[in-house]
């Protein structure tokens, strides 16, 4: 009860600041002008915000529980939202599927035709590593912040799961943990 107990105030804590966030930010919108995606997109983002917010939370609340140093827990969950945010960007799925353009020789433009762009992954490969991104929350994160998410429902579906996945094995641990 105690680790799942942690987990919800920090949950409530992380949903009440993201609400502060988007009500400032839907102020900023609303006067800059109508926003492109409509209502529903706005809607989809924002169900998709709370999903990887409660997979953050739910990973920093397993690395906080189970450390008794808070100290080394603030140098772990930065470290851990590091490791995660260079694993994420390191993913290349934004690679255009053929070069090609304009090229200055000899003062003058020649246009090139289009070849296919080795470092753009194609296929099954492509599927695997962007379920990858999508599994990851702050791949998710990265998404949102590039408005580039294809699959809200699969990004909610793996919210879940990796919420649950870490709050399970978090849980697990804690109750080996001596609690003094």
């Amino acid at each position: 009860h105690i680790y799942l107990s942690n987990f919800l105030v920090c949950l409530a804590t992380s949903l009440t600041l993201l609400a502060a966030w988007l009500i400032t930010c839907s102020l900023g919108f609303f006067l800059m002008g109508p926003m492109e995606m409509g209502a529903s997109g706005y809607v989809t983002y924002v169900l998709v915000a709370v999903g990887f917010t409660a997979s953050i939370t739910a990973l920093f609340t397993l690395v906080g529980s189970l450390s008794s140093n808070k100290a080394m827990t603030v140098i772990y969950t930065l470290a851990i939202f590091l490791i995660l945010l260079l694993a994420s960007s390191a993913i290349r799925l934004c690679e255009p599927e053929t070069q090609g353009g304009m090229v200055y020789i000899n003062r003058e433009f020649i246009t090139i035709d289009p070849t296919p762009n080795p470092l753009y992954l194609s296929g099954a490969v492509r599927r695997v590593w962007e379920c990858v991104l999508d599994f990851l929350p702050t791949g998710q994160a990265l998404l949102m912040n590039e408005v580039a998410i294809e699959h809200p429902l699969r990004e909610m579906i793996f919210s879940i799961l990796f919420t649950v996945m870490v709050l399970s094995a978090g849980y697990a641990a804690f109750r080996r943990k001596d609690i003094k």
